[in-house]
């Protein structure tokens, strides 16, 4: 018999209680790996990360007191802002606060893939969108967005920190695919085409997959194309 029992303990950051599982005895009967192999980031039995939706606390033990940096984050105004009015229980969301984090600790090769992950077209991480606009506008983002885009400012936002993220990467040396389309990908949907381009022939010879150099294709093609560059204005959702 498999038993699991679930351990309370308090965040080393907020001090709310938490609580965590913990597998004590595994059945013979029972393929162990198939315990110890499902896992995800912020979910399974067994996460590589927890997530305190109380304070936005992340790490592989919410026990332990949190670093002086990661305690500035969670005290700053846009991170207790996006705390607020985001989806906390959503793992993709969990994934976008990893990645805002990991930016703002200078770890932006590591931040890319979760906030590239946190995108989604068809579904929104912030439960409302008003604020959103204000933090665009504080960072000098244009509200305007390209035609083939989402009209969900959340995923525009997310977008131009993926481009913040790449700024930092040396694309000449950088032979990792994901943060190379990522980079591509936010760059294109937040109207730098051109910038777009010259970053697809920089690396397209690089040694990818097929598959892979017809994906940058597509990339290329989406950027050339001028039907897809029209430029149309997000209108900003009004308070009543």
């Amino acid at each position: 018999m498999t038993r699991i029992v679930s351990i309370n303990y308090q965040c080393g950051y907020c001090h709310h209680e938490l609580t965590r599982r913990q597998v004590t005895s595994v059945s013979t009967f029972f393929n162990k790996e198939d315990i110890f192999n499902f896992k995800n980031t912020f979910t399974g039995l067994f996460p590589k990360l927890y997530f305190c939706p109380y304070c936005g606390y992340i790490g592989e033990d919410l026990s332990k007191e949190s670093s002086s940096e990661i305690k500035e984050i969670l005290q700053s105004e846009e991170y207790q802002l996006l705390l607020k009015i985001g989806d906390k229980y959503n793992p993709y969301f969990q994934h976008f606060l990893l990645g805002y984090q990991l930016m703002e600790l200078n770890s932006h090769r590591e931040a890319i893939p979760h906030l590239s992950l946190s995108i989604s077209y068809e579904r929104s991480l912030f439960l409302t969108t008003s604020p959103i606009y204000k933090i665009l506008d504080q960072r000098d983002a244009p509200l305007d967005i390209v035609a083939n885009n989402t009209n969900d400012p959340g995923d525009l936002y997310i977008n131009y920190l993926i481009n913040d993220c790449s700024k930092h990467l040396n694309f000449i040396e950088e032979d990792n695919f994901l943060l190379i389309h990522a980079s591509v990908d936010a760059l294109r949907r937040t109207g730098r085409v051109e910038t777009a381009l010259v970053l697809i022939d920089l690396v397209i010879k690089k040694d990818f997959s097929y598959e892979q150099k017809e994906l940058l294709k597509q990339e290329q093609e989406l950027c050339s194309n001028s039907d897809t560059l029209t430029i149309i204005k997000v209108v900003e959702e009004v308070e009543l």
